[in-house]
């Protein structure tokens, strides 16, 4: 029902406001968009910040797949290693190849 809603175009922020809850739950729903199936199967069960899936959809299906079996390796699902495999992803492994990569600290 709350899909439907936003599909047809009412702001997140005014669902949020009116049943009263975050709206990170909201957004939550949107949360495994631009991940490969593969990769999403691997992380499943395993308690990550939200916004280390933001980073890995910076990258391209294969590097997803390779940066998810790096943490579980590592055992560090944290938003700060996510940027380090971003970091030390190469260019041509970026979803979108035409935006070159910033990082803090090394522009």
């Amino acid at each position: 029902m709350i899909a439907k809603a936003v599909e047809r175009g009412v702001p997140e922020q005014r669902i949020a406001k009116v049943l009263n809850v975050d709206v990170s739950i909201v957004r939550k729903g949107h949360l495994l968009d631009g991940i490969c199936s593969e990769a999403a199967d691997l992380l499943k069960g395993r308690h990550i910040a939200l916004n280390t899936f933001t980073e890995l959809k910076k990258m391209v299906p294969m590097r997803q797949i390779e940066a998810a079996e790096l943490m579980i390796a590592m055992n560090n699902y944290t938003i700060s290693y996510a940027k380090s495999l971003l970091a030390t992803t190469p260019q041509d492994q970026l979803a979108k190849v035409d935006v070159r990569k910033r990082v803090k600290g090394f522009d």
